[in-house]
């Protein structure tokens, strides 16, 4: 009986270990500064997908913490990795990972700088109110209805 078990129980830790062997996970990690004041960009969106270019399947997205960093646990393969934070231009990276092995990476984004117009502001009139829901017309509703006389 006691052999039996112990048999058992050897077939499991070889089983554990033989997947333990198997699966040798990697790591992307990495620091996002902007690329002039070299100061950390707290809550980077880090986006992993798989393959090789923009339209790859996605497979996880992090933000980076309050000192840039981001860690992203991975197996070995090709990864497409991209690296955006609001006012900033978006860097993409093509990864191959090794299996066992963990990738650094420092990421400098440039400043983005949007140019907007000036905001266009038209009035509008509410008109009333139905079961709750509030009714409003433009400027050009209004000159567009028939007058009646």
């Amino acid at each position: 009986m006691n052999l039996h078990f112990f048999s058992i129980l050897l077939f499991f830790n070889l089983l554990l270990t033989a997947n333990f062997l198997k699966a040798q996970h990697s790591s992307i990690l990495g620091y996002v500064y902007d690329a002039e004041t070299k100061e950390p960009l707290l809550y980077a969106d880090a986006i992993l997908s798989e393959g090789e270019d923009e339209k790859s399947t996605f497979i996880i997205g992090m933000q980076a913490d309050l000192n840039g960093f981001f860690n992203i646990p991975v197996e070995a393969g090709n990864y497409f990795l991209t690296i955006n934070a609001m006012g900033y231009e978006t860097e993409q990276l093509n990864i191959t990972v090794a299996p066992g092995r963990n990738h650094r990476y420092e990421i400098k984004l440039k400043e983005r700088h949007v140019i907007i117009g000036p905001p266009i502001l038209e009035p509008t009139w509410s008109v009333g109110t139905i079961f709750g829901t509030e009714f409003t017309l433009q400027r050009k509703q209004i000159e567009k209805m028939p007058i009646r006389r």
